[in-house]
């Protein structure tokens, strides 16, 4: 059942990829907002994981919470869609000042 759920949110995920592909009629448009979109989902995951430890840390009076993992995995996605935001910049760039 957990994995039918699974299933479902992405399929629902890539379907509305597909859309904004669509829309945008530009596979370097649709990839800055995925990447954007991305970023700003990371940044609103570590503050959560960040609250979210000094929450609990104060109402149960631990010395820590386990966030670990989620603040890991957001910084790490998030560098990577900035690199490669950072290289899609550098690309058009280069195809900009070839042109």
């Amino acid at each position: 059942m957990k994995y039918v759920k699974k299933a479902i949110l992405l399929a629902v995920v890539l379907l509305l990829v597909i859309i904004i592909g669509i829309i945008e009629l530009s596979f370097l448009k649709t990839t800055k907002l995925l990447l954007f979109s991305i970023e700003t989902s990371c940044l609103i995951n570590i503050i959560i994981a960040i609250a979210l430890s000094i929450i609990v840390s104060r109402m149960t009076e631990l010395d820590f919470a386990s966030t670990n993992n989620l603040l890991k995995n957001s910084i790490i996605i998030g560098v990577i869609s900035l690199l490669l935001q950072i290289i899609i910049y550098i690309t058009e760039k280069e195809i900009k000042k070839a042109s």
